[in-house]
């Protein structure tokens, strides 16, 4: 039978080394108190306290950065295609430019600056 709490420092490196890989924390490598023990309420308060502090925690944290990263993802490829979508390709007008023209923005977009157009012209 390993003893792997009998510091603080071993106390540290079984938390790190054990804690996360284990399914239900350190509670899982150390082994059971007895309830005749004198510290058994800390143990017991120990354990809990890892299980929220480590992974409810911080793990909650890793994963709401995460989340947080594609939802500027998604934002962000929204303004493009919303760009994409207003503004001209080749001169940068937007759609509003040609509210009282007599060209509309379509008409602008799909012939006179068609960019299939000018990719041809580029490869040709």
């Amino acid at each position: 039978m390993e003893r792997t709490c009998d510091s603080l420092l071993m106390c540290i490196v079984t938390v790190l080394s054990h804690g996360l890989r284990s399914g239900g924390g350190v509670g899982d490598v150390l082994r059971k108190p007895s309830k005749e023990e004198p510290l058994f309420a800390a143990r017991v308060i120990y354990d809990l306290l890892f299980f929220f502090m480590v992974i409810i925690i911080v793990l909650n944290l890793i994963f709401g950065v995460i989340i947080d990263t594609f939802a500027d993802l998604r934002s962000e490829k929204q303004k493009k295609e919303e760009v994409l979508k207003t503004t001209c390709f080749i001169c940068g007008l937007e759609r509003d430019k040609f509210d009282n023209k007599t060209v509309t923005f379509e008409e602008h977009f799909k012939e006179e600056h068609n960019m299939w157009h000018y990719l041809f012209l580029l490869c040709w």
